[in-house]
């Protein structure tokens, strides 16, 4: 689905409900020429496989992951994304549910302007926070100011695995 240049892969209901599962992409660009709209966004959607696929050019973010669970991201760039205000990969739940087990492997993002990655709890989450979050031989640099961390997990988040990470900010 598409909705003004964004992919999205979205249903209603949340965990308990219909999700979007066994979907996903291998070797695939997508460009946003600067728009002001995101590139990619789940919405409860589960099992998904992302390989060797780019995001470029977002005023805004490259990943928005909502209530996602079950998921590999692999070999992943994210070049010259985000704002001041917005990370370039968000994992977030909401009253519905938790994003959880994802797997991030070689992820490269590239000229960003605040959180190459944020992981929050999101809006109206009782109980605890996102689990299961694995990052594994990724690098996170930007050559200019960076306003904020580099990467941000919130006191709900648990079970967050880093390992061979590289972090930079020029700025």
């Amino acid at each position: 689905q598409t909705n003004g240049g964004t992919i999205t892969y979205c249903c209603n209901g949340g965990p308990a409900g219909n999700n979007t599962a066994y979907g996903g992409m291998i070797d695939i660009s997508i460009e946003g020429g600067g728009n002001g709209g995101g590139l990619l966004q789940t919405n409860s959607a589960q099992q998904m496989f992302f390989r060797g696929c780019s995001f470029n050019g977002s005023s805004t973010w490259a990943l928005d992951l909502h209530t996602m669970q079950d998921s590999y991201f692999s070999q992943i760039t994210c070049n010259v994304v985000g704002s001041t205000s917005v990370g370039v990969i968000q994992i977030y739940g909401d009253a519905n549910g938790t994003s959880n087990m994802l797997w991030f492997n070689q992820i490269r993002v590239e000229s960003f302007y605040k959180w190459a990655v944020t992981i929050t709890r999101g809006s109206g989450a009782t109980g605890g926070g996102n689990n299961g979050l694995f990052f594994t031989q990724c690098k996170f640099e930007s050559a200019g100011t960076v306003n904020g961390d580099l990467f941000y997990a919130d006191g709900y988040t648990q079970q967050l695995i880093m390992d061979q990470i590289f972090l930079s900010a020029g700025g």
